[in-house]
C-alpha cells in the first residue's frame, strides 16, 4: 500500500491508499504497544529476572513484525541486552537489541551451539532456535553477558552534541540545523543540552503518555514535547531547575511556524550541600522511601542512583561505603557500648590509620558536645545525646549524603534546636541531607525544598514557603491555620 500510495495516479486513489496505510500503521502501533506492555509485566513480576544482566522472553502470540521495536522500547525500562522471541514454523524466532558499546553479535556467537541461525551486528540481531533449547539458551546468554559486559554499560548515558542557552534556539538556528539533513542512522540529528531550565507554564499530559512543556531559563522560552515521558510531570512542576537534552524541529500549526524541542531526557538533581524534606501523613510512604534508598527493601519499580552509579541492586553496606549515611527512626545506638565505643565501631571499619581514627574520634566528640558522656553507655544517655551520637557515628564513615528518619522524635525542644543547628552545619560542609519528621514546623524551618507525599505519590514539591501557601497542601496535610516560622539562627547555620 505504501508503494502504491507513492505512485497513485489520481487524488481519489491516493486518499484510499492513505486510509489503508494509516489503518495498518495503527494496527502495528497497537501490536507494538501490547507486546511491550506484556513483556514489561513479565519482568516486573519476576524478581529473579529483574536482577538479571539480560532480558530474554518468549511468547508464541507476539507478532513477528513488531518484536524488534518492542525490544528497543523494553531497554528504556530495563537497560540491558534484550531478546524478544515468538513462534514461527515451529521455531522460536526473534530480535535482539543491545546497549551501546556491548557487542551483541559476539555474545550470540558464543551461544551458536544452541542456535539454528543468527545474524546481525553489534547493536541488533535476528535469531532462531528450537523451542526445547530456550531455557538453556537463556541461561547461557545470561552467563556470557555477565562475563563480558562492563557494569558501567548497564547505566544509561545520554550523549549530547553541544550545550546551548535556550534563548539561542531561534528559527534561524533551526533552519541552519536542517541544512545538515537528511538525518538518519549515519547522520543523527544533533542533540542539544541546556542547564538549569524551568517549566514556565503548568505542564500537561497530551495523548496517552506525552508531556507538553514550555521550557526556559532567565531569558527566552521554547515549546517542548516529551514523548513517552509523562512520568516526569510531577518533578517538573515543583519549580526546581532541571537539565534537559533535546532535538529541535519546526512545528507548523495553522500556517504558523514555531521551533519546538523534542525532549530526550529530563534530570532532576539533588545536590550535596542541600537540605531536602520529605513530609506526608502516616502511611504516605516516607519511611518506605527511605528504606528503598538505603537498601532495607527493594523497590517494585524504578531505580536508585548516586551520581551516575546505580545502587538498586547493591546491599546496604555497599551503599554506606559509597557515601550514604542513615539515621534510623528507632534508637540505633548500641545500648551496652559507650558513646566513644559507638563511634569507634564505625571508624575501625574505615580505611583510616589508627592515628587518623583517634584524631577523627576526638574531632567528632568535640564537635557534637559529647565529652561529658563519652564513657556513658548508650542506655544511660538522653534522647538528644543519643541523636548527637548517632549523627556523629554516621559522620565517622565520611558520607556525602545522610538520610535522617525522624531525628526530632523523642527529644526535648532544646535538643531539637541543637539538632537543627547540626543539620545546618552539615550543609555547610557540603553534605546533602534528606530529612523526614512528624514535627513539620521544625523540618520546614531548615529545608531548602520539600516533597509532600500523599497516598504513595508526590503531591507537591517546592520551598517551605511555597508549600505553606499552597491551598491543596494546607487542605490535605498542614491545616488551614498553619503558619511557617523560619528560624534565622538555623538558616545562618550559627
Amino acid at each position: 500500500d505504501a508503494v502504491d500510495l507513492l505512485i497513485s495516479k489520481t487524488e481519489e486513489e491516493a486518499k484510499q491508499k492513505v486510509t489503508s496505510v494509516n489503518t495498518n500503521n495503527l494496527k502495528r502501533q497497537n501490536f507494538d504497544k501490547g507486546t511491550h506492555q506484556q513483556a514489561l509485566e513479565i519482568v516486573e513480576n519476576d524478581e529473579a529476572l529483574q536482577e538479571s544482566y539480560t532480558t530474554v522472553l518468549f511468547n508464541p502470540e507476539w507478532h513477528k513484525g513488531v518484536i524488534g521495536i518492542a525490544a528497543s522500547r523494553l531497554i528504556e525500562n530495563y537497560f540491558r541486552p534484550t531478546i524478544l522471541l515468538t513462534e514461527s514454523n515451529g521455531l522460536a524466532v526473534g530480535s535482539a537489541r543491545s546497549v551501546p558499546d556491548f557487542n551483541l553479535y559476539e555474545a550470540l556467537k558464543q551461544c551458536d551451539d544452541l542456535l539454528e541461525q543468527y545474524g546481525g551486528h553489534k547493536a541488533a540481531a535476528g535469531l532462531a532456535l528450537k523451542k526445547e533449547n530456550l531455557e538453556a539458551f537463556t541461561q547461557k546468554f545470561e552467563e556470557v553477558v555477565q562475563a563480558n559486559i562492563h557494569p558501567e554499560l548497564l547505566i544509561p548515558v545520554l550523549e549530547y552534541d553541544i550545550e546551548l542557552a535556550i534563548n539561542e534556539i531561534t528559527p534561524s538556528f533551526c533552519r541552519t540545523i536542517q541544512r545538515f539533513g537528511p538525518f538518519g542512522p549515519e547522520n543523527m540529528k544533533p542533540v542539544l543540552y541546556s542547564k538549569n531550565a524551568k517549566n514556565k507554564y503548568p505542564p500537561k499530559v497530551v495523548g496517552e503518555n506525552h508531556l507538553k512543556l514550555f521550557i526556559g531559563q532567565e531569558e527566552g522560552g521554547l515549546d517542548a514535547i516529551a514523548f513517552n515521558l509523562h512520568h516526569y510531570l510531577e518533578p517538573v512542576q515543583d519549580g526546581k531547575p532541571f537539565d534537559i537534552c533535546y532535538t529541535i524541529e519546526e512545528n507548523v500549526w495553522n500556517g504558523k511556524v514555531n521551533v519546538q524541542a523534542v525532549v530526550n531526557h529530563v534530570s532532576v538533581n539533588v545536590e550535596q550541600g542541600e537540605i531536602v524534606g520529605l513530609l506526608g501523613p502516616n502511611g504516605a510512604g516516607k519511611t518506605t522511601t527511605f528504606y528503598m534508598m538505603v537498601g532495607l527493601i527493594k523497590p517494585d519499580k524504578g531505580r536508585i542512583f548516586l551520581d551516575n552509579l546505580e545502587l538498586t541492586k547493591e546491599p546496604m553496606y555497599k551503599r554506606g561505603q559509597r557515601g550514604i549515611g542513615y539515621l534510623a527512626q528507632e534508637a540505633s545506638v548500641f545500648r551496652k557500648l559507650t558513646v566513644e565505643e559507638n563511634i569507634k565501631a564505625i571508624l575501625e571499619i574505615t580505611k583510616k590509620s589508627k592515628q587518623q581514627q583517634n584524631e577523627r574520634l576526638e574531632q567528632l566528640i568535640n564537635e557534637f558536645g559529647l565529652e561529658k558522656v563519652r564513657y556513658s553507655k548508650g542506655d544511660l544517655i538522653s534522647g538528644g545525646e543519643r541523636r548527637r551520637t548517632e549523627i556523629a557515628r554516621a559522620l565517622a564513615a565520611d558520607p556525602n549524603f545522610i538520610l535522617l528518619d525522624e531525628p526530632f522524635a523523642g527529644v526535648d525542644p532544646i535538643a531539637v534546636e541543637d539538632i537543627q543547628s547540626i543539620v545546618a552545619k552539615l550543609k555547610k560542609i557540603n553534605i546533602g541531607i534528606l530529612i523526614t519528621d512528624h514535627n513539620v514546623q521544625e523540618t520546614l524551618s531548615i529545608t531548602d525544598r520539600t516533597y509532600l507525599l500523599f497516598e504513595g505519590k508526590i503531591l507537591k514539591a517546592g520551598t517551605a514557603e511555597e508549600l505553606a501557601e499552597d491551598e491543596q497542601v494546607r487542605r490535605v496535610y498542614l491545616g488551614k491555620n498553619f503558619e511557617l516560622k523560619r528560624k534565622k539562627s538555623v538558616d545562618e547555620g550559627s
